[in-house]
């Protein structure tokens, strides 16, 4: 038997693999299970799948991230010639060999595909994928989880019966959390463990659940770290249009070079990224986004930045001049610091 497992969200595709291997274990207790990742040699599991006697035992093989690679892998650059002509044929993805062994011991060989993520609108589908994807009751797709009511839910079923989540509290989470089970999940463990059985509020999530920073507001940030000027002033007329208020606007900004700073720092002490994450209440994940930026601005500058900012926000307050101009001008004065 073979299943496949796809889609962007990989919480819930990853809990199905949980289930599928749960299962095969329970229905074969002495049962062996092998993973094939990245650039696994179809030799190896050629060897694997025909090892069979009176006493093998039951085999589940797991093979990750193989089938939305491009099935020809074509060379570059070089011409053919007499030398280089055998190098310069394609080769083909070693999955594409798997469908002979498929059929090789139904009974006693079982396969899970398992792809972290989904096909593009470039994707051609192999013959190996068309086989798999045909036979729809072991077929496992998860799309990314963005619908607002099923996000909520999700909310509610993740917790226990006896742990209750108020329905404010469900809102102000999704809106600080990405459409992320991963960190959703994370995000109510915390929560849960600090209530303490009682029911979880507003005001527990704006204690302890800190807001996610959207993309494009990072990508502001990315725009002012690079010296992009046009592209900031571009980008901050888009938020200011999208009705962000001026004042909030620029408190995301604040936390985010903030961050930058804090990063900085810790990398100037050599932190690897898991110890950053920790210091700093994050996700690695989220340190990795701003790595490449954080390493390009010293910290000197990131600190500079941060106090034109502060310095900024009691301009806003004050001046007689609208806000959309004073963040305009901001810009300008921010690259001035780099």
């Amino acid at each position: 038997m073979h299943f496949l497992i796809y889609g962007a969200e990989t919480y819930s595709s990853f809990h199905k693999l949980l289930e599928l291997k749960n299962a095969f274990l329970k229905k074969n207790p002495s049962g062996e299970i092998s993973t094939f990742e990245d650039d696994w040699k179809l030799t190896d599991l050629t060897t694997l799948a025909n090892q069979r006697g009176l006493f093998t035992n039951p085999k589940l093989i797991i093979i990750r991230n193989s089938l939305l690679k491009p099935s020809v892998v074509k060379p570059k650059g070089r011409k053919k010639t007499p030398t280089t002509s055998k190098a310069s044929k394609t080769t083909e993805n070693p999955t594409e060999q798997l469908i002979t062994l498929l059929s090789l011991d139904p009974v006693n060989i079982h396969f899970i595909f398992y792809e972290d993520s989904e096909p593009d609108k470039k994707f051609k589908p192999s013959e190996l994928w068309q086989k798999l994807s045909n036979e729809k009751k072991n077929v496992f797709y998860f799309p990314a989880l963005t619908d607002p009511l099923k996000l909520s839910n999700f909310v509610k079923t993740y917790l226990t019966t006896k742990q209750i989540i108020e329905p404010l509290a469900i809102t102000k989470l999704l809106a600080y959390c990405p459409a992320d089970l991963w960190v959703v999940t994370s995000e109510l463990d915390k929560l849960a463990g600090f209530t303490a059985g009682r029911p979880i509020t507003e005001k527990d999530v704006e204690a302890l659940v800190s807001p996610t920073v959207p993309d494009d507001i990072f990508a502001l940030v990315a725009a002012i770290g690079n010296k992009q000027e046009k592209l900031a002033i571009q980008l901050l007329q888009q938020q200011l249009a999208n009705e962000l208020n001026e004042l909030a606007l620029l408190k995301l900004l604040e936390r985010e070079f903030r961050f930058l700073w804090h990063i900085k720092a810790g990398l100037e002490k050599n932190k690897s990224v898991l110890e950053l994450a920790k210091d700093l209440s994050s996700y690695d994940f989220v340190i990795r986004k701003k790595l490449a930026l954080a390493k390009k601005i010293s910290l000197e500058q990131l600190k500079n930045i941060y106090l034109v900012l502060l310095k900024a926000e009691s301009s806003l307050k004050t001046s007689t001049l609208p806000p959309a101009t004073l963040l305009t001008l901001l810009i300008d004065t921010l690259h001035k610091q780099l």
